[in-house]
């Protein structure tokens, strides 16, 4: 019988993930779907410190910027409505007052290169290719924050160019944290909007720039998400309704990729209890005050405890809280 699906081989990356593991998500959407994936499940992740990023260059900004503990200043600012943002930054990074903002920025990247130092392993999602500069200062930009168009020129980077950045950034995150590993991906939601043939085009130059990196760096891997979705599941069925980004059920089929073939015994045991939780705590009680929803959420609580005494790195924090809140009610 022939097959009805394109079977991708094992991906093997030589090393594997458990709660002690200390993460860096860092690039598009896709970086922050998986990350938050992460952080649910209790493993130590940091998301994207600029905020989302899709070009690979941006990416490469963002990690030379904290490692050389840029200083930022009011002209780096631009103001849209009565609000100022950072071209580097995503849109999330913005206030009324440009003092606070630079604070805020200071403080952010301070967190980060603490981060970096003690992070284990970075996962880099690249989106695409394209990115846009910003004329009167000639800043490459992480994010247009809506102003007017004709203040940018749309480019588009290289394999050389891609490398070469990233081979600077790759190297001042080793010069830090020496045993770092990386992960490289593509991310799979299509940007058409730059066009199909432009989309495709800047989908190879990342694959191609990714591929030249793994060859320069021992610690780097690549992980196939990109052919996850495109040559594996292969159907609109597996798209939102934009046919642009990954469905839901795409994105749980990648991730238990990722979980199959990179967690540990270990972590794929205290996820399965870890998942227990986090189904317990989202039963809805029709009577809060009931003595059988008292007795669940104290087994809960005796659960959370046992858990937490056997892996010390895991926290429960927020959820004790509420569940001691919601005891109290």
């Amino acid at each position: 019988m022939l097959p009805f699906r394109t079977t991708l081989p094992s991906f093997k990356p030589g090393f594997e993930i458990d709660h002690h593991t200390s993460m860096i998500c860092m690039g598009s959407c896709f970086a922050q779907h998986m990350s938050q994936r992460l952080q649910q499940l209790k493993f130590s992740c940091t998301s994207n410190p600029f905020g989302i990023l899709y070009h690979p260059q941006n990416i490469a900004n963002c990690i030379e910027m904290i490692c050389n503990k840029y200083p930022y200043q009011e002209n780096d600012l631009v103001k849209r409505d009565e609000h100022w943002f950072s071209l580097w930054h995503h849109s999330q990074f913005n206030s009324k007052n440009a003092s606070a903002l630079l604070t805020e920025l200071q403080s952010n990247q301070e967190e980060a290169l603490t981060k970096i130092k003690t992070t284990d392993l970075f996962i880099f999602t690249f989106g695409t290719a394209y990115y846009y500069q910003h004329i009167a200062t000639g800043i490459d930009v992480a994010n247009c924050h809506k102003l007017p168009a004709g203040q940018f020129a749309k480019k588009r980077s290289s394999v050389s160019e891609i490398v070469a950045s990233f081979t600077t950034a790759v190297q001042k995150i080793i010069s830090l944290k020496p045993n770092a590993r990386f992960i490289f991906t593509v991310s799979p939601i299509r940007h058409i909007k730059d066009g199909i043939l432009e989309n495709t085009k800047s989908k190879a130059i990342l694959h191609l720039a990714i591929d030249e990196l793994i060859e320069k760096f021992d610690q780097a891997y690549y992980f196939p998400a990109y052919e996850l979705l495109m040559d594996d599941l292969r159907d609109y069925r597996f798209y939102t309704s934009d046919l642009l980004h990954p469905s839901e059920v795409a994105v749980d089929y990648i991730w238990n990729h990722f979980q199959q073939h990179l967690f540990s015994a270990s972590a794929k045991q205290n996820i399965e209890k870890i998942n227990s939780i986090i189904r317990a705590l989202a039963h809805s009680a029709f009577y809060p005050q009931s003595e059988a929803h008292q007795k669940f959420l104290a087994h809960t609580l005796e659960k959370i405890s046992s858990l937490e005494s056997e892996n010390t790195m895991l926290d429960f924090s927020i959820e004790k809280e509420r569940i001691v809140e919601e005891m109290n009610l």
